[in-house]
């Protein structure tokens, strides 16, 4: 049971991935495990608007990210552990990154 669960949040952080990227979100390395980071690459000021993001994505809070910064970067992460996280949870966190990108972004 531990082998497919796994291998299920593995195919569900791919997937967050594969949408993130086509929104225009710039991805960290391929993870080992089932938590990713990403950034939106903001023309300007992007460690801020990213924070902006983050804080709009908190205040939203339909599914919780947190943030970290790697080599200097400010980054938004997504950790996919939870055995009761499926498709529907990564669709609607990636529906809310969307939303809350347009109100970064207007």
């Amino acid at each position: 049971p531990f082998v497919s669960c796994l291998e299920e949040k593995l195919l569900l952080v791919t997937y967050f991935r594969y949408k993130l990227s086509g929104l225009g979100f710039c991805l960290g390395p391929v993870p080992d495990l089932s938590v990713s980071y990403f950034w939106y690459p903001f023309e300007s000021d992007t460690d801020e608007k990213n924070r902006q993001l983050m804080n709009e994505i908190h205040r939203d809070g339909s599914v919780f990210l947190s943030s970290s910064v790697i080599n200097g970067k400010f980054v938004i992460r997504i950790a996919i552990l939870a055995f009761r996280t499926k498709k529907e949870t990564v669709d609607e966190a990636t529906e809310m990154i969307e939303r809350c990108l347009k109100t970064v972004l207007q």
